[in-house]
């Protein structure tokens, strides 16, 4: 009996038209021959449509069989032996010409080139009817509605930032053409207007600066001068700046994160 528990080549052969299917396996034959092949033959289920409408109409003569088997050589690494494995089968669907002339899709071995892939009149169907079912439902429009408009918001937000960030980086070290400027001679009486009315809503409230003020009166503060890593550590102070970027998005811009 022949051993199906190596790697190899394997047929599946139609006797009646002569027509085969030549593949290969790095691992077990068995796994691929018998038991997903056949297994799927046999259900109804092979993606091989041409393959599996000849096995509906001639299943007795069919033959499923081992024609080289090939044992990995103990200095070989997987990838050579997937070459080797490879350089097998295509010898073997010229051989049977199994491409032109029989059921394998792709001309070459372990190629996807030239294979089509297409869904049948009946699921087309199936996903077409599901589609206009979905779209005919006025909640699903207007959710659709609102999570495009939050997409575009979050884009134009972080595009913004973005934008800042890299004018920051640019004018590093130069003198900012804003010193001595107010926010209304900047952006404007408006502009200026709501810009302060955001920042006053995240600012220490006078009760607050008084109690730090008091617990701290008369000591010098032991984070003068170091950063965020020295006091903290790096992974604590990444953590920390995330949080404050993200308090930021979402209380300042309105951003989701």
């Amino acid at each position: 009996m022949l051993n199906f528990n190596v790697p190899g080549i394997y047929i599946i052969f139609n006797s009646k038209s002569n027509k085969a299917y030549i593949g290969s396996s790095t691992r077990s034959l068995s796994h691929r021959l018998l038991s997903m092949h056949k297994r799927q033959l046999i259900q109804g289920k092979h993606p091989n449509k041409n393959l599996q409408k000849d096995f509906n109409r001639d299943k007795k003569f069919f033959k499923f069989l081992v024609i080289q088997r090939i044992i990995k050589k103990s200095i070989e690494t997987i990838e050579i032996f997937s070459v080797r494995v490879l350089k097998a089968e295509q010898y073997w669907i010229d051989f049977y010409d199994s491409y032109d002339c029989g059921y394998n899709k792709a001309p070459i071995a372990g190629n996807s080139t030239g294979v089509t892939w297409s869904h049948t009149n009946a699921s087309k169907l199936k996903i077409r009817e599901a589609s206009l079912k979905m779209w005919r439902d006025p909640n699903h429009k207007q959710t659709v509605k609102k999570s495009h408009k939050k997409e575009i918001k979050n884009r134009s937000v972080k595009k913004e930032l973005n934008r800042r960030f890299n004018i920051g980086k640019a004018n590093k070290g130069k003198i900012s053409g804003r010193k001595g400027k107010t926010y209304e001679e900047i952006h404007g009486k408006e502009k200026a207007k709501e810009l302060r009315l955001k920042r006053q809503s995240f600012r220490w409230s006078k009760k607050d600066k008084l109690r730090i003020s008091k617990t701290r009166k008369g000591k010098p503060s032991p984070f003068k001068g170091k950063t965020y890593e020295e006091i903290m550590g790096v992974e604590k102070a990444n953590k920390v700046k995330k949080q404050r970027r993200d308090w930021v998005l979402q209380n300042i811009h309105g951003v989701d994160v």
